[in-house]
């Protein structure tokens, strides 16, 4: 097997992309009117609540049970931003800004071994891609898996064309904490980056012949994998010690995937998903995927053998989500090499070629762009932003047209992708909550009927508010309550029933409307909203009727 030559490396496009990545993916993230998924605020922001509720650190606690479904290096890392910066959240938000730098910069540095030339355009396609930078906004497991994921791989590429310990302690470690982030599925996408890696280089043409025989040190190899044992191993056989159901747990998460043989409709998903996930630049992807048919004629071996590890990484990694049931956000390590092989054929191809696919790339996100920038103009809720979107966007237009300079025209997407997501998007208002809520909501307990909405509820309580189902475990939980429970309205009836049955009688305390996400972040308005209640609310210029209702009431225990 042999390797890619040591690339030049130049600390200031890294530099500069920690930057950008920074700036792209962290503007906004603070907004609770940002794009947020179930997830995210059911799971994500209230299972650390209930850790440092309980004072439980080691254990993840989720709706007063441990939450054994997932590792828990995320809720760590949650606790630790609610300890330093206060329950909100950016403290629990920062942590996948961070992660979409890592990808950018893992990105960046994999095009380098690939390819031996400067990377800062796959770090830029990286930063600029939507689909980053949407989980980049949600605490979610999926970026910060393939943040360390792809950090893993590039540290083990590293280290087999250098020999040095300390890489293969960074790739030992960094897959370590992909593992303590979402489990088993980290394993997947590395040991595809290891076949990837066995069938671009095994034959040994990829190296010039100046490069030196380079010892194996199977000893580097022994301390990576005690290592990754040594931090990924406690945590799971510590669960299993303490709580028996771990095994059942398991299980139930296995027989959620669905596993069988190939489903012929994940296909369209699978395809469409990964290419979704790195729009606008997806149509440069398939290009850059496609061109490996050119390199075998005219390209030398070491592009030839970078261009095969990225195609096959991406090939491998995508296959096994035909056999069960996944999401797209579940793809996401694919963007590193997704966006090196966009970055060569971008580089490499023809003058007239590279027009094209920047102005398409271009075109695509101008959709977004005149969709959210016309609605929230149109609606009078804001106007600087949405204008500030637009001009960028013709910036770019016009760079892209011209052609003059890649990069500019990436740096350009990435700054408008963050505008629209971090500033224009969150003043729809989505998830906002009235300002004249209890002055006590914080002292006094809170809970939810029946659902999981006001979503930023337990945000704005500081505390995980419990979730009351029509059943008679809640209503034995109400024997006790002393606080506020707020519903949807649609379930007036059902709570007043659910309180009678109990007895519990509960005081109507406040109504108020606000949008929420309904699965998908791009639809927030109240369940039922057909076109004609959307024509009058345009018509108007008044978005309230289209908003659901929410009631709270208090129960208190003389």
């Amino acid at each position: 097997m042999s390797v890619l030559p040591p690339s030049t490396h130049r600390p200031l496009p890294a530099s500069l992309l920690f930057v950008v990545g920074l700036v792209a993916f962290g503007v906004g993230i603070w907004q609770r009117t940002g794009i947020t998924g179930q997830d995210e605020y059911w799971l994500s922001l209230r299972a650390p609540l209930e850790m440092l509720e309980r004072d439980s650190w080691w254990t993840p606690w989720l709706n007063g049970e441990p939450r054994l479904q997932k590792p828990p290096l995320l809720y760590w890392l949650i606790c630790v931003g609610y300890s330093v910066f206060g329950i909100d959240v950016f403290a629990a938000r920062i942590w996948g800004v961070l992660a979409g730098v890592g990808l950018a910069l893992g990105a960046m540095r994999l095009h380098r071994q690939c390819f031996g030339r400067d990377g800062t355009l796959a770090g830029l396609l990286a930063a600029g891609a939507i689909g980053v930078a949407v989980e980049t906004r949600r605490a979610m497991l999926d970026l910060p898996m393939a943040c360390f994921t792809v950090l893993a791989v590039v540290s083990a590429i590293e280290w087999w064309r250098q020999r040095r310990l300390v890489f293969a302690v960074g790739a030992g470690v960094s897959l370590a904490l992909a593992g303590l982030t979402k489990g088993p599925v980290t394993l997947l996408f590395a040991a595809t980056a290891g076949l990837a890696s066995w069938i671009a280089w095994r034959r040994g043409r990829a190296a010039p012949p100046d490069l030196p025989a380079r010892p194996r040190r199977w000893g580097h190899v022994a301390v990576a994998l005690l290592l990754f044992l040594a931090l990924v191993l406690p945590w799971p056989l510590s669960m299993a010690q303490l709580w028996p159901q771990l095994g059942d747990v398991l299980a139930e998460q296995s027989e959620a995937r669905l596993f069988q043989w190939i489903r012929f409709k994940s296909i369209g998903p699978v395809v469409g998903g990964g290419l979704a996930l790195i729009a606008p630049w997806s149509v440069a992807v398939v290009m850059g995927l496609w061109s490996g048919r050119k390199l075998a004629r005219d390209e030398g071996d070491r592009v030839r053998a970078g261009h095969r590890f990225a195609f096959w990484w991406v090939v491998l990694s995508a296959l096994p989500f035909l056999f069960m049931m996944s999401f797209e956000r579940y793809l996401i390590p694919m963007v590193a090499p997704m966006a090196v092989l966009a970055a060569h054929y971008v580089e490499t191809c023809s003058e007239r070629a590279r027009r094209v696919q920047l102005v398409i790339a271009v075109a695509v996100l101008g959709v977004p762009t005149i969709v959210f920038a016309a609605f929230v103009m149109w609606f009078g809720l804001a106007w600087i932003a949405p204008l500030a979107a637009l001009v960028l966007w013709g910036w770019c237009l016009r760079e892209a047209r011209a052609a003059r300079s890649s990069t500019r025209v990436a740096l350009g997407a990435a700054l408008l992708v963050g505008l629209l997501l971090g500033v224009v998007y969150p003043g729809i208002g989505i998830n906002e909550l009235p300002s004249d809520l209890p002055a006590d909501l914080r002292q006094r307990r809170v809970a939810i009927f029946d659902g999981s909405q006001p979503a930023m509820l337990s945000i704005e309580a500081q505390q995980s508010v419990l979730s009351l189902r029509p059943d008679d475990a809640s209503r034995a939980a109400l024997a006790d309550f002393d606080g506020y429970v707020f519903l949807n309205a649609e379930q007036a009836a059902d709570f007043a029933e659910f309180c009678a049955a109990g007895p519990v009688d509960p005081e109507y305390r406040g109504e108020f409307r606000s949008f929420y996400s309904r699965k998908v972040w791009l639809r927030f308005a109240k369940p039922g909203a057909r076109w004609p209640e959307w024509q009058q609310a345009l018509a108007d210029r008044d978005l309230s009727s289209l908003k659901p209702e929410f009631l709270y009431y208090e129960i208190q225990h003389d």
